[in-house]
């Protein structure tokens, strides 16, 4: 932060922690950009609800769909349409209990 008189510091790095939740689930997708479908992977630490939705950047929501994912290494599969044209989507992923939530790029070619 830089004060009035241009005199500046650095601010202390904190770790934060969210009510008794175990840690974040690592998520990636792939394969980026995709053609047919792309794959969600979620390393859980724990069994928890998801809420996915797939939004084009128009603000039109193609897909919304709530999964069960138990605790470990799980894939979701998610077909994009055929109907759906070639560019940017953004992946909305959001731990319902927690309600976390982390976004993606997503790229059709």
């Amino acid at each position: 932060m830089v004060d009035n008189d241009g005199t500046f510091t650095y601010s202390a790095i904190r770790t934060a922690s969210f009510g008794g939740h175990t840690g974040p689930a690592m998520i990636s997708c792939f394969p980026n950009p995709a053609k047919d479908f792309f794959n969600i992977r979620i390393d859980g630490s724990s069994t928890a609800q998801y809420r996915y939705s797939l939004v084009a950047l128009n603000g039109k929501v193609h897909e919304t769909k709530t999964i069960t994912l138990v605790r470990g290494q799980q894939q979701i599969t998610v077909n994009l349409q055929q109907n759906m044209p070639v560019g940017v989507y953004m992946l909305e992923l959001e731990n319902i209990s927690t309600q976390n939530r982390q976004a993606f790029k997503i790229v059709k070619s």
